[in-house]
């Protein structure tokens, strides 16, 4: 099961598999306007003013790697 997990299990976790009725009816349909929406995560910066949003961007570390395959 590790290899599916993709790592090894910590000394304290322990899987549990669990088999649960499937459910019987449908799931909802999908609309073509509910395939356009972003999910609410998507509104992080919401009520930000353009100055908060640059502050933030510029606290985040990004790591410009790159990685040779040869």
């Amino acid at each position: 099961m590790e290899l599916l997990l993709g790592h090894r299990l910590q000394g304290s976790e322990r899987m549990i598999l669990q088999i649960v009725e499937a459910e019987t009816s449908d799931p909802p349909a999908r609309t073509a306007d509910a395939d356009n929406q972003l999910p609410a995560w998507c509104n992080v910066y919401a009520g930000l003013s353009d100055q908060q949003v640059r502050t933030i961007d510029e606290s985040i570390v990004r790591c410009r790697v790159t990685r040779s395959f040869e």
